[in-house]
């Protein structure tokens, strides 16, 4: 289907396609069980669940930008129930930017872009690396479902379907003309990665969490594919970064969630890897965290700290080092007695 014929059908959705999102009356019940038997009990009627598809994408390049864009499909009322104050504006108050209205069964958007820069993922645990598929070193151990749980979608990857566009002629017989089914919201989100999105979905849904190791800590069994496959058909919710999350309740003011992936990341710091952390982007960024491991290498790794603090600090560039100055002040106060 050529680009033209994309906008036409997305235009002739908007218009004649896409239902008026259900009220949500203020006093609905809004505990995740509740909604979810909600959302299903307007669907025998309406004859869709899903009305909404994200985009958020899995991978980074050594130059930071952000690409291979993946599909997470949602209904829309019980995110704008559970979120409002988020989803309401996101979804529903007007379709310019990264959002349009299109076959929610179609190709990647020729709308949106393959690859993004600048959209804070710099050192985002659950995008992936390119360099660690190359060189075999651990990642935050989603790679493989992300992988697997990606094979069977209808939606080809970012690429092909580039590539695709970039041929097309024009021909009434090319094979995405026959792209039917519910015409929906699709939505780019670009500050947040496929893993961290698919499990927030889940969480609205279910009021369920789980966070996957932080890359600094020592693992002795790495995850396998075969792990990965056996968790894609578990009702367990599916893993993505504390830190991530961490980034995406502060944005999105969900103090819940929030302490949730704080209390995560708390559990998961000991002496082998508090160096690692206190010294992280992540840790300069949020005064709550940064508070929370400096008490922690004073109260229960001052040994550890005070053995390796300086050989650390000393591998780190001048730009690194002002970037935590923060740190380093709470860390010479802690230590040297003020506290």
């Amino acid at each position: 289907m050529s680009k033209s014929k994309t906008k036409a059908l997305s235009g002739k959705a908007q218009l004649h396609d896409v239902p008026e999102p259900v009220p949500i009356p203020a006093d609905v019940n809004r505990d995740p069980e509740s909604l979810l038997k909600l959302s299903c009990k307007l669907s025998l009627t309406s004859g869709d669940f899903i009305d909404t598809k994200f985009y958020a994408y899995t991978r980074r390049k050594s130059s930071s930008e952000v690409y291979a864009p993946q599909p997470i499909y949602a209904n829309s009322y019980l995110l704008r129930a559970r979120a409002p104050e988020y989803f309401e504006p996101l979804l529903l108050q007007g379709y310019g930017g990264d959002c349009i209205i299109a076959p929610l069964n179609g190709p990647f958007p020729d709308e949106f872009p393959v690859e993004a820069s600048g959209c804070g993922h710099e050192s985002d645990s659950d995008i992936e690396d390119d360099e660690q598929e190359s060189d075999g070193s651990a990642g935050s151990g989603l790679t493989s479902t992300i992988s697997f749980s990606l094979s069977s979608t209808t939606s080809p990857p970012a690429e092909d379907k580039k590539k695709g566009t970039d041929d097309d002629s024009g021909d009434t017989d090319d094979k995405h003309d026959i792209v039917t089914g519910n015409v929906g919201r699709i939505r780019l989100m670009r500050d947040f990665a496929y893993p961290t999105w698919k499990a927030f979905i889940f969480y609205l849904y279910t009021g369920d969490i789980a966070f996957a190791p932080l890359k600094s800590e020592v693992r002795t069994k790495p995850n396998s594919s075969d792990v990965a496959r056996r968790e894609n058909f578990t009702p367990s919710p599916p893993l993505c970064s504390p830190k991530s999350m961490y980034r995406l309740a502060d944005e999105l003011g969900l103090k819940d969630l929030k302490d949730r992936a704080r209390r995560d990341i708390e559990s998961k710091i000991s002496e082998q890897n508090i160096l690692v952390e206190l010294f992280s982007s992540f840790t300069a960024r949020y005064d709550e965290i940064r508070d929370m491991e400096v008490a922690y290498a004073h109260d229960s790794a001052r040994g550890a700290v005070t053995r390796g603090i300086y050989e650390w600090m000393s591998s780190i560039p001048p730009d690194g080092l002002k970037h935590n100055a923060g740190v380093i002040a709470q860390i010479i106060q802690r230590f040297g007695g003020h506290y």
